[in-house]
Protein backbone atom coordinates (compact mmCIF):
# COMPACT_ATOMS: atom_id res chain seq x y z
CA UNK A 1 0.00 0.00 0.00
CA UNK A 2 2.82 2.39 0.85
CA UNK A 3 4.55 1.69 -2.47
CA UNK A 4 1.27 2.25 -4.32
CA UNK A 5 0.74 5.63 -2.62
CA UNK A 6 4.29 6.71 -3.50
CA UNK A 7 3.70 5.69 -7.13
CA UNK A 8 0.39 7.59 -7.24
CA UNK A 9 1.97 10.71 -5.74
CA UNK A 10 4.79 10.68 -8.30
CA UNK A 11 2.34 10.42 -11.20
CA UNK A 12 0.16 13.24 -9.89
CA UNK A 13 3.23 15.44 -9.56
CA UNK A 14 4.23 14.56 -13.11
CA UNK A 15 0.82 15.49 -14.55
CA UNK A 16 0.81 18.77 -12.62
CA UNK A 17 4.20 19.58 -14.13
CA UNK A 18 2.90 18.82 -17.62
CA UNK A 19 -0.20 20.97 -17.03
CA UNK A 20 1.92 23.88 -15.79
CA UNK A 21 4.25 23.47 -18.75
CA UNK A 22 1.35 23.64 -21.22
CA UNK A 23 -0.11 26.68 -19.46
CA UNK A 24 3.20 28.55 -19.63
CA UNK A 25 3.74 27.46 -23.22
CA UNK A 26 0.42 28.99 -24.23
CA UNK A 27 1.68 32.42 -23.23
CA UNK A 28 5.29 32.10 -24.33
CA UNK A 29 5.34 29.93 -27.44
CA UNK A 30 6.72 32.80 -29.49
CA UNK A 31 9.82 32.86 -27.31
CA UNK A 32 10.46 29.15 -27.70
CA UNK A 33 9.71 29.29 -31.43
CA UNK A 34 12.11 32.19 -31.92
CA UNK A 35 14.78 30.38 -29.92
CA UNK A 36 14.33 27.26 -32.02
CA UNK A 37 14.55 29.24 -35.26
CA UNK A 38 17.68 30.99 -34.00
CA UNK A 39 19.40 27.72 -33.09
CA UNK A 40 18.42 26.02 -36.34
CA UNK A 41 19.63 29.01 -38.33
CA UNK A 42 23.02 28.95 -36.63
CA UNK A 43 23.35 25.19 -37.01
CA UNK A 44 22.52 25.46 -40.71
CA UNK A 45 25.02 28.27 -41.19
CA UNK A 46 27.78 26.39 -39.35
CA UNK A 47 27.13 23.22 -41.32
CA UNK A 48 27.16 24.96 -44.68
CA UNK A 49 30.24 27.02 -43.85
CA UNK A 50 32.23 23.98 -42.77
CA UNK A 51 31.09 22.05 -45.83
CA UNK A 52 32.31 24.73 -48.23
CA UNK A 53 35.56 25.11 -46.32
CA UNK A 54 35.41 28.90 -46.47
CA UNK A 55 34.44 31.75 -44.16
CA UNK A 56 31.98 33.30 -46.62
CA UNK A 57 28.37 33.63 -45.52
CA UNK A 58 26.12 31.01 -47.14
CA UNK A 59 23.43 33.56 -47.94
CA UNK A 60 23.96 34.99 -51.39
CA UNK A 61 23.05 38.60 -52.08
CA UNK A 62 19.30 38.49 -52.63
CA UNK A 63 18.84 41.99 -54.02
CA UNK A 64 19.19 40.88 -57.64
CA UNK A 65 17.01 37.78 -57.34
CA UNK A 66 13.98 37.69 -59.59
CA UNK A 67 10.50 37.46 -58.15
CA UNK A 68 8.18 34.86 -59.64
CA UNK A 69 4.48 35.70 -59.51
CA UNK A 70 1.55 33.44 -60.29
CA UNK A 71 -2.14 34.38 -60.32
CA UNK A 72 -4.08 31.22 -59.45
CA UNK A 73 -7.50 30.38 -60.88
CA UNK A 74 -9.07 31.27 -57.56
CA UNK A 75 -7.73 34.82 -57.92
CA UNK A 76 -5.12 34.51 -55.18
CA UNK A 77 -1.70 35.91 -56.09
CA UNK A 78 1.47 34.03 -55.08
CA UNK A 79 4.86 35.77 -55.16
CA UNK A 80 8.01 33.75 -54.53
CA UNK A 81 11.65 34.70 -54.02
CA UNK A 82 13.66 31.47 -53.83
CA UNK A 83 16.72 32.60 -51.89
CA UNK A 84 19.10 29.84 -50.67
CA UNK A 85 18.32 30.62 -47.05
CA UNK A 86 18.20 28.11 -44.17
CA UNK A 87 15.01 29.87 -43.02
CA UNK A 88 11.73 30.22 -44.88
CA UNK A 89 9.43 33.22 -44.53
CA UNK A 90 5.78 33.23 -45.62
CA UNK A 91 3.35 36.16 -45.37
CA UNK A 92 -0.30 36.11 -46.34
CA UNK A 93 -1.82 39.59 -46.68
CA UNK A 94 -5.53 40.38 -46.95
CA UNK A 95 -7.29 43.61 -47.77
CA UNK A 96 -8.73 43.83 -44.27
CA UNK A 97 -7.08 46.79 -42.56
CA UNK A 98 -8.75 49.33 -40.30
CA UNK A 99 -10.00 51.39 -43.24
CA UNK A 100 -12.49 48.55 -43.96
CA UNK A 101 -14.21 49.12 -40.61
CA UNK A 102 -17.32 51.26 -40.23
CA UNK A 103 -18.98 53.14 -37.38
CA UNK A 104 -20.52 49.94 -36.02
CA UNK A 105 -17.32 47.89 -36.25
CA UNK A 106 -14.72 50.35 -34.99
CA UNK A 107 -11.75 48.49 -33.50
CA UNK A 108 -12.77 45.14 -35.00
CA UNK A 109 -9.39 44.57 -36.71
CA UNK A 110 -7.56 45.13 -33.42
CA UNK A 111 -9.96 42.63 -31.81
CA UNK A 112 -9.36 40.12 -34.60
CA UNK A 113 -5.61 40.25 -34.13
CA UNK A 114 -5.99 39.58 -30.40
CA UNK A 115 -8.31 36.64 -31.08
CA UNK A 116 -6.26 34.75 -33.68
CA UNK A 117 -4.90 31.44 -32.40
CA UNK A 118 -7.04 31.20 -29.27
CA UNK A 119 -8.93 28.19 -30.57
CA UNK A 120 -9.22 26.58 -34.01
CA UNK A 121 -11.36 23.89 -35.61
CA UNK A 122 -8.77 21.16 -35.10
CA UNK A 123 -6.46 22.49 -32.38
CA UNK A 124 -6.69 24.03 -28.97
CA UNK A 125 -4.51 27.06 -28.26
CA UNK A 126 -2.13 24.89 -26.22
CA UNK A 127 -1.76 22.25 -28.91
CA UNK A 128 -1.26 24.82 -31.68
CA UNK A 129 1.43 26.58 -29.68
CA UNK A 130 3.11 23.32 -28.68
CA UNK A 131 3.22 21.92 -32.23
CA UNK A 132 4.64 25.15 -33.66
CA UNK A 133 7.28 25.23 -30.95
CA UNK A 134 8.23 21.63 -31.72
CA UNK A 135 8.90 22.69 -35.32
CA UNK A 136 10.85 25.77 -34.25
CA UNK A 137 8.24 27.87 -36.07
CA UNK A 138 6.72 31.25 -35.28
CA UNK A 139 3.30 32.47 -36.39
CA UNK A 140 2.23 36.05 -35.74
CA UNK A 141 -0.20 38.61 -37.12
CA UNK A 142 0.05 42.30 -37.97
CA UNK A 143 -2.09 44.91 -39.66
CA UNK A 144 -2.05 48.36 -41.19
CA UNK A 145 -4.81 50.64 -42.35
CA UNK A 146 -4.80 48.79 -45.70
CA UNK A 147 -4.04 45.16 -44.86
CA UNK A 148 -4.17 42.36 -42.31
CA UNK A 149 -1.35 39.83 -42.48
CA UNK A 150 -0.33 36.41 -41.14
CA UNK A 151 3.41 35.70 -40.88
CA UNK A 152 5.24 32.36 -40.66
CA UNK A 153 8.96 31.82 -40.01
CA UNK A 154 10.55 28.37 -39.75
CA UNK A 155 13.53 26.35 -40.91
CA UNK A 156 13.27 25.38 -44.55
CA UNK A 157 13.09 21.63 -43.96
CA UNK A 158 10.12 22.08 -41.59
CA UNK A 159 8.11 24.36 -43.89
CA UNK A 160 5.76 21.67 -45.32
CA UNK A 161 4.70 20.72 -41.79
CA UNK A 162 4.54 24.28 -40.44
CA UNK A 163 2.24 25.33 -43.30
CA UNK A 164 -0.46 23.00 -41.94
CA UNK A 165 -0.58 24.90 -38.65
CA UNK A 166 -0.24 28.21 -40.52
CA UNK A 167 -3.39 27.30 -42.44
CA UNK A 168 -5.10 26.33 -39.19
CA UNK A 169 -4.45 29.79 -37.74
CA UNK A 170 -5.67 31.50 -40.92
CA UNK A 171 -8.84 29.65 -41.87
CA UNK A 172 -9.60 27.58 -38.78
CA UNK A 173 -9.81 30.17 -36.00
CA UNK A 174 -13.02 29.96 -33.96
CA UNK A 175 -14.34 33.03 -32.18
CA UNK A 176 -17.15 32.95 -29.62
CA UNK A 177 -18.65 35.66 -27.45
CA UNK A 178 -17.26 34.09 -24.27
CA UNK A 179 -13.73 33.79 -25.71
CA UNK A 180 -13.77 37.42 -26.81
CA UNK A 181 -14.00 38.50 -23.19
CA UNK A 182 -10.51 37.11 -22.71
CA UNK A 183 -9.16 39.67 -25.19
CA UNK A 184 -10.64 42.78 -23.55
CA UNK A 185 -7.67 43.19 -21.23
CA UNK A 186 -5.28 42.80 -24.17
CA UNK A 187 -6.99 45.65 -26.01
CA UNK A 188 -6.71 47.91 -22.97
CA UNK A 189 -3.02 47.08 -22.57
CA UNK A 190 -2.31 47.71 -26.27
CA UNK A 191 -4.10 51.05 -26.07
CA UNK A 192 -2.13 52.13 -23.01
CA UNK A 193 1.22 51.16 -24.51
CA UNK A 194 0.30 53.02 -27.68
CA UNK A 195 -0.66 56.20 -25.82
CA UNK A 196 2.53 56.01 -23.76
CA UNK A 197 4.49 56.58 -26.99
CA UNK A 198 3.71 60.26 -27.75
CA UNK A 199 5.15 60.26 -31.27
CA UNK A 200 3.16 57.20 -32.39
CA UNK A 201 0.04 58.74 -30.91
CA UNK A 202 0.77 62.04 -32.68
CA UNK A 203 1.05 60.30 -36.05
CA UNK A 204 -2.25 58.53 -35.34
CA UNK A 205 -3.83 61.95 -34.72
CA UNK A 206 -2.36 63.17 -38.01
CA UNK A 207 -4.31 60.44 -39.82
CA UNK A 208 -7.48 61.36 -37.94
CA UNK A 209 -7.24 65.00 -39.03
CA UNK A 210 -5.85 64.45 -42.54
CA UNK A 211 -8.62 61.98 -43.45
CA UNK A 212 -11.36 63.26 -41.16
CA UNK A 213 -14.13 62.31 -43.61
CA UNK A 214 -12.71 58.88 -44.52
CA UNK A 215 -12.27 55.56 -42.75
CA UNK A 216 -8.53 55.84 -43.44
CA UNK A 217 -8.51 58.27 -40.53
CA UNK A 218 -9.59 55.57 -38.07
CA UNK A 219 -7.09 54.72 -35.35
CA UNK A 220 -5.09 51.50 -35.54
CA UNK A 221 -6.29 50.65 -32.04
CA UNK A 222 -9.75 49.95 -30.75
CA UNK A 223 -11.44 53.03 -29.22
CA UNK A 224 -12.01 52.74 -25.49
CA UNK A 225 -15.78 52.93 -25.87
CA UNK A 226 -15.76 49.99 -28.33
CA UNK A 227 -13.66 47.51 -26.34
CA UNK A 228 -16.65 45.53 -25.09
CA UNK A 229 -19.02 46.30 -27.97
CA UNK A 230 -18.01 43.63 -30.50
CA UNK A 231 -19.81 40.34 -31.03
CA UNK A 232 -18.74 37.05 -32.56
CA UNK A 233 -21.35 37.60 -35.29
CA UNK A 234 -19.65 40.86 -36.32
CA UNK A 235 -16.21 39.25 -36.47
CA UNK A 236 -17.59 36.24 -38.34
CA UNK A 237 -19.17 38.53 -40.93
CA UNK A 238 -15.96 40.55 -41.27
CA UNK A 239 -13.88 37.39 -41.78
CA UNK A 240 -16.35 36.03 -44.35
CA UNK A 241 -16.21 39.28 -46.34
CA UNK A 242 -12.43 39.74 -46.28
CA UNK A 243 -10.86 36.28 -45.90
CA UNK A 244 -11.26 35.64 -49.62
CA UNK A 245 -9.00 34.78 -52.54
CA UNK A 246 -9.88 38.06 -54.22
CA UNK A 247 -7.28 40.66 -53.30
CA UNK A 248 -5.24 38.22 -51.19
CA UNK A 249 -1.48 37.83 -51.66
CA UNK A 250 0.83 35.14 -50.31
CA UNK A 251 4.57 35.82 -50.46
CA UNK A 252 7.36 33.36 -49.81
CA UNK A 253 11.04 34.17 -49.31
CA UNK A 254 13.43 31.24 -49.11
CA UNK A 255 10.64 28.94 -50.28
CA UNK A 256 10.00 26.68 -53.25
CA UNK A 257 7.47 28.15 -55.69
CA UNK A 258 5.80 24.78 -56.32
CA UNK A 259 5.31 24.20 -52.60
CA UNK A 260 3.77 27.65 -52.20
CA UNK A 261 1.37 27.10 -55.12
CA UNK A 262 0.44 23.63 -53.87
CA UNK A 263 -0.33 25.02 -50.42
CA UNK A 264 -2.41 27.86 -51.88
CA UNK A 265 -4.39 25.56 -54.20
CA UNK A 266 -4.98 22.49 -52.04
CA UNK A 267 -4.71 23.40 -48.36
CA UNK A 268 -5.56 27.07 -47.97
CA UNK A 269 -9.33 27.26 -47.58
CA UNK A 270 -10.45 30.74 -48.60
CA UNK A 271 -13.80 31.65 -50.12
CA UNK A 272 -14.14 32.85 -53.71
CA UNK A 273 -16.40 35.71 -52.67
CA UNK A 274 -15.76 39.03 -54.40
CA UNK A 275 -14.26 41.66 -52.11
CA UNK A 276 -16.06 44.90 -51.46
CA UNK A 277 -14.74 48.06 -53.06
CA UNK A 278 -11.86 49.94 -51.46
CA UNK A 279 -13.22 52.74 -49.22
CA UNK A 280 -12.18 55.99 -50.87
CA UNK A 281 -9.76 58.16 -48.90
CA UNK A 282 -10.13 61.92 -49.24
CA UNK A 283 -7.32 64.08 -47.88
CA UNK A 284 -8.69 67.21 -46.19
CA UNK A 285 -5.98 68.53 -43.87
CA UNK A 286 -6.71 70.60 -40.79
CA UNK A 287 -5.66 71.43 -37.24
CA UNK A 288 -5.97 69.64 -33.92
CA UNK A 289 -4.69 70.67 -30.49
CA UNK A 290 -5.13 68.02 -27.80
CA UNK A 291 -4.15 68.77 -24.22
CA UNK A 292 -3.04 65.98 -21.89
CA UNK A 293 -0.88 65.71 -18.76
CA UNK A 294 2.80 64.94 -19.07
CA UNK A 295 6.27 66.43 -19.14
CA UNK A 296 6.62 66.87 -22.91
CA UNK A 297 4.71 67.88 -26.01
CA UNK A 298 4.54 66.51 -29.54
CA UNK A 299 3.88 68.50 -32.69
CA UNK A 300 3.49 67.14 -36.21
CA UNK A 301 3.09 68.67 -39.66
CA UNK A 302 2.06 66.61 -42.69
CA UNK A 303 0.79 66.86 -46.24
CA UNK A 304 -0.55 64.47 -48.85
CA UNK A 305 2.14 62.30 -50.42
CA UNK A 306 2.09 59.56 -53.03
CA UNK A 307 0.28 56.23 -53.11
CA UNK A 308 1.97 52.83 -52.99
CA UNK A 309 1.42 52.04 -56.68
CA UNK A 310 3.69 54.87 -57.88
CA UNK A 311 7.10 53.46 -56.97
CA UNK A 312 9.00 56.26 -58.73
CA UNK A 313 7.23 58.89 -56.63
CA UNK A 314 7.85 56.82 -53.50
CA UNK A 315 11.58 57.01 -54.21
CA UNK A 316 11.27 60.78 -54.69
CA UNK A 317 9.38 61.22 -51.41
CA UNK A 318 11.97 59.21 -49.48
CA UNK A 319 14.82 61.28 -50.96
CA UNK A 320 13.03 64.51 -49.99
CA UNK A 321 12.59 63.10 -46.49
CA UNK A 322 16.33 62.42 -46.29
CA UNK A 323 17.10 65.94 -47.51
CA UNK A 324 14.96 67.45 -44.77
CA UNK A 325 16.70 65.26 -42.16
CA UNK A 326 15.86 64.64 -38.52
CA UNK A 327 16.76 65.89 -35.06
CA UNK A 328 18.69 63.56 -32.79
CA UNK A 329 22.16 62.91 -31.47
CA UNK A 330 24.92 63.21 -34.03
CA UNK A 331 25.22 60.33 -36.49
CA UNK A 332 25.81 59.85 -40.19
CA UNK A 333 22.05 59.42 -40.53
CA UNK A 334 21.39 62.87 -39.07
CA UNK A 335 24.30 65.16 -39.72
CA UNK A 336 24.69 68.73 -38.52
CA UNK A 337 23.74 69.87 -42.05
CA UNK A 338 20.14 68.65 -41.59
CA UNK A 339 17.87 71.65 -42.37
CA UNK A 340 15.31 70.46 -39.82
CA UNK A 341 17.94 70.05 -37.09
CA UNK A 342 19.47 73.44 -37.80
CA UNK A 343 16.10 75.21 -37.87
CA UNK A 344 14.59 73.88 -34.65
CA UNK A 345 17.74 73.90 -32.54
CA UNK A 346 18.33 77.56 -33.36
CA UNK A 347 15.05 78.56 -31.68
CA UNK A 348 14.56 75.88 -28.99
CA UNK A 349 15.67 76.44 -25.41
CA UNK A 350 15.63 72.72 -24.59
CA UNK A 351 16.44 69.48 -26.38
CA UNK A 352 14.27 68.52 -29.36
CA UNK A 353 13.91 65.05 -30.89
CA UNK A 354 12.10 64.15 -34.08
CA UNK A 355 12.19 62.91 -37.65
CA UNK A 356 10.22 62.69 -40.88
CA UNK A 357 7.61 59.99 -41.47
CA UNK A 358 6.26 58.48 -44.68
CA UNK A 359 3.10 56.41 -45.18
CA UNK A 360 1.99 54.86 -48.47
CA UNK A 361 -1.53 53.49 -49.02
CA UNK A 362 -3.55 52.09 -51.92
CA UNK A 363 -4.81 55.45 -53.13
CA UNK A 364 -2.99 58.12 -51.12
CA UNK A 365 -0.04 58.75 -48.84
CA UNK A 366 1.41 61.04 -46.19
CA UNK A 367 4.67 62.87 -45.72
CA UNK A 368 5.35 64.75 -42.52
CA UNK A 369 7.60 65.51 -39.60
CA UNK A 370 6.97 64.78 -35.92
CA UNK A 371 8.86 66.57 -33.12
CA UNK A 372 8.97 65.93 -29.39
CA UNK A 373 9.97 68.96 -27.35
CA UNK A 374 9.62 70.83 -24.08
CA UNK A 375 6.17 72.48 -23.70
CA UNK A 376 7.83 75.89 -23.45
CA UNK A 377 9.26 75.46 -26.98
CA UNK A 378 6.17 74.09 -28.71
CA UNK A 379 5.19 77.25 -30.56
CA UNK A 380 8.64 78.25 -31.83
CA UNK A 381 9.62 74.69 -32.78
CA UNK A 382 6.46 74.12 -34.80
CA UNK A 383 6.66 77.47 -36.55
CA UNK A 384 10.34 77.01 -37.39
CA UNK A 385 9.80 73.48 -38.74
CA UNK A 386 7.00 74.58 -41.07
CA UNK A 387 9.01 77.57 -42.30
CA UNK A 388 12.02 75.35 -43.05
CA UNK A 389 9.84 72.82 -44.85
CA UNK A 390 8.43 75.52 -47.12
CA UNK A 391 11.91 76.92 -47.71
CA UNK A 392 13.26 73.53 -48.79
CA UNK A 393 10.25 73.00 -51.05
CA UNK A 394 10.77 76.34 -52.84
CA UNK A 395 14.51 75.91 -53.34
CA UNK A 396 16.61 73.60 -55.48
CA UNK A 397 18.96 71.24 -53.59
CA UNK A 398 22.68 71.31 -54.25
CA UNK A 399 24.02 68.42 -56.30
CA UNK A 400 26.21 67.19 -53.46
CA UNK A 401 23.38 67.19 -50.92
CA UNK A 402 21.04 65.42 -53.36
CA UNK A 403 23.66 62.75 -54.00
CA UNK A 404 24.19 62.27 -50.26
CA UNK A 405 20.44 62.01 -49.64
CA UNK A 406 20.03 59.33 -52.31
CA UNK A 407 22.97 57.37 -50.91
CA UNK A 408 21.43 57.61 -47.44
CA UNK A 409 18.04 56.32 -48.62
CA UNK A 410 19.67 53.41 -50.46
CA UNK A 411 21.75 52.41 -47.46
CA UNK A 412 18.77 52.54 -45.11
CA UNK A 413 16.55 50.65 -47.55
CA UNK A 414 19.10 47.91 -48.18
CA UNK A 415 19.80 47.67 -44.47
CA UNK A 416 16.10 47.03 -43.81
CA UNK A 417 15.87 44.58 -46.70
CA UNK A 418 18.71 42.53 -45.26
CA UNK A 419 16.15 41.41 -42.67
CA UNK A 420 14.36 38.75 -44.73
CA UNK A 421 11.34 38.74 -42.41
CA UNK A 422 10.92 42.47 -43.02
CA UNK A 423 11.56 42.01 -46.75
CA UNK A 424 8.85 39.33 -47.02
CA UNK A 425 6.32 41.35 -45.02
CA UNK A 426 6.88 44.58 -46.96
CA UNK A 427 6.64 42.73 -50.27
CA UNK A 428 3.30 41.26 -49.23
CA UNK A 429 1.94 44.60 -48.01
CA UNK A 430 3.04 46.29 -51.22
CA UNK A 431 1.48 43.67 -53.48
CA UNK A 432 -1.75 43.52 -51.46
CA UNK A 433 -2.21 47.30 -51.19
CA UNK A 434 -1.67 47.71 -54.94
CA UNK A 435 -3.90 44.70 -55.76
CA UNK A 436 -0.92 42.86 -57.22
CA UNK A 437 -0.10 45.69 -59.61
CA UNK A 438 3.22 46.63 -58.03
CA UNK A 439 5.89 44.62 -56.26
CA UNK A 440 9.51 45.46 -56.79
CA UNK A 441 12.89 43.97 -55.89
CA UNK A 442 15.40 45.96 -53.81
CA UNK A 443 17.77 46.18 -56.78
CA UNK A 444 15.09 47.73 -59.00
CA UNK A 445 14.04 50.18 -56.30
CA UNK A 446 17.65 51.30 -55.82
CA UNK A 447 17.75 52.21 -59.51
CA UNK A 448 14.65 54.35 -59.01
CA UNK A 449 16.35 56.11 -56.11
CA UNK A 450 19.40 56.84 -58.27
CA UNK A 451 17.18 58.33 -60.98
CA UNK A 452 15.53 60.94 -58.70
CA UNK A 453 16.29 64.45 -59.97
CA UNK A 454 15.80 67.98 -58.66
CA UNK A 455 12.82 68.44 -60.98
CA UNK A 456 11.20 65.31 -59.50
CA UNK A 457 11.53 66.86 -56.05
CA UNK A 458 9.88 70.07 -57.24
CA UNK A 459 6.99 68.06 -58.68
CA UNK A 460 6.56 66.27 -55.36
CA UNK A 461 6.62 69.48 -53.28
CA UNK A 462 4.12 71.12 -55.62
CA UNK A 463 1.67 68.32 -54.83
CA UNK A 464 2.56 68.44 -51.14
CA UNK A 465 1.55 72.09 -50.81
CA UNK A 466 -1.35 72.00 -53.27
CA UNK A 467 -3.69 71.12 -50.37
CA UNK A 468 -3.85 72.41 -46.78
CA UNK A 469 -1.28 70.99 -44.40
CA UNK A 470 -2.25 68.89 -41.40
CA UNK A 471 -0.94 70.33 -38.13
CA UNK A 472 -1.44 68.68 -34.74
CA UNK A 473 -0.17 69.33 -31.24
CA UNK A 474 -0.64 66.95 -28.32
CA UNK A 475 0.62 66.54 -24.79
CA UNK A 476 1.32 69.26 -22.27
CA UNK A 477 0.87 72.23 -24.56
CA UNK A 478 -1.18 75.40 -24.74
CA UNK A 479 -3.41 76.50 -27.60
CA UNK A 480 -1.33 78.34 -30.17
CA UNK A 481 -3.09 81.28 -31.83
CA UNK A 482 -0.93 81.16 -34.97
CA UNK A 483 -1.48 77.47 -35.72
CA UNK A 484 -4.18 78.15 -38.34
CA UNK A 485 -1.76 80.33 -40.27
CA UNK A 486 0.56 77.36 -40.80
CA UNK A 487 -1.85 75.44 -43.02
CA UNK A 488 -2.51 78.24 -45.49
Amino acid sequence: LLLFLIYLFDNLTYFRMISAFQHNLKNSWRFYSSLGSFLNQNLALDWKTSESGSQKAPLKNHYNYDLSANRLQSGLLTVNCDIPSPLSYVTLALRAGTRYENLKTRGLVHRLQASIGQETKNCSAVRLSYCLAQLGAQVRTSYTRDCFAFHLVCTRDKLPYALNYFNEAISGTLIYDWTMENTNEQLYVDRQLFHDDPCSYAVDLVHRVAYSTSTLGYSLHCPKWAVSKHSSVQIGSFIANHLTCDGTVIVGVGTDANLLDEFSNEKLKLSNKKQSELPIAVYTGGVLVELSPGKSACVAVAGEGTDIKDTSSIATQLVFSALFGNVSEFSTYSSVTSPLKRAVESVASYEVMGSCFNYFYSDTGLFGVCLKCNPADTDVVLKSAVAELKKLARGRPEEGKLKAAKALVKRKFLDDSENLDYFCSELAYQACSSDGVKFITPASFCKLIDSVSASDLQTFTSKLFSKPLTVISCGRTEAMPFIHELIR
